[in-house]
């Protein structure tokens, strides 16, 4: 799948948990939880955010490439699963099914929807930060890419991403149209990397905050 750089990749053992069952809050808020300690902060908004910020690389960012720009269509992320000890996905033998629908649907609509209900309500934090934290993800995959894709490819796949009803959505306003460009610009809102204590050498503000000056 040529997916290793966003933290996606095969194995023969049955490794973490399948992605569906991290949408049971009862699963997910412990992992949040145990997130934290890695952090070392006792915040819950602060741990979900940046967890989440994380966790859309290996969904939102790996099928913006594998779906978007390769228009590969193997299902993998149907035998995904999840293990936060080395925050990778792993996809269990040789998969050979094609992806029923879109992966917007399957990902965004779907799963990471969920997630943003739950971290948003369960850690106190706004909807809007988790979603500019999937759309920078998405963001970073367009402008690595300027080169290697035709720039109207690159154009087609953004408009698939934020069209203002896309089918998706079930005719919901896109909560990605917003933040999600094709060129460089700063955050809207802040993921909350800055009030870490543990941070980065040399990085105390996320590449794109809106509060660095």
């Amino acid at each position: 799948m040529n997916l290793e750089g966003y933290g996606v990749t095969t194995s023969d053992l049955e490794i973490g948990i399948p992605l569906s069952h991290l949408e049971d809050k009862k699963l997910l808020l412990p992992i949040i939880n145990q997130y934290a300690h890695y952090l070392e902060t006792d915040n819950l908004a602060i741990a979900g955010s940046l967890f989440f910020k994380r966790y859309a690389v290996l969904t939102a960012a790996a099928a913006l490439d594998y779906y978007g720009l390769q228009q590969k269509r193997v299902d993998w992320l149907k035998n995904a699963t999840f293990d936060l000890s080395q925050f990778k996905l792993f996809v269990r033998g040789t998969v050979k099914s094609e992806m029923a629908g879109c992966w917007e649907d399957q990902i965004l609509s779907r799963h990471l929807f969920r997630l943003v209900e739950m971290i948003s309500k369960e850690c106190k934090i706004n909807k809007n930060i988790l979603w500019e934290n999937v759309a920078v993800r998405l963001n970073a995959v367009l402008k690595r890419n300027q080169i290697k894709y035709p720039f109207n490819h690159l154009e087609f796949v953004h408009s698939r991403i934020t069209q203002c009803s896309p089918q998706w959505l079930e005719h919901m306003d896109n909560p990605l149209k917003k933040y999600c460009h094709l060129i460089y610009t700063e955050r809207k809102t802040c993921c909350r990397y800055y009030q870490l204590e543990k941070k980065e050498d040399g990085m105390d503000y996320c590449l794109v905050c809106p509060l660095k000056k």
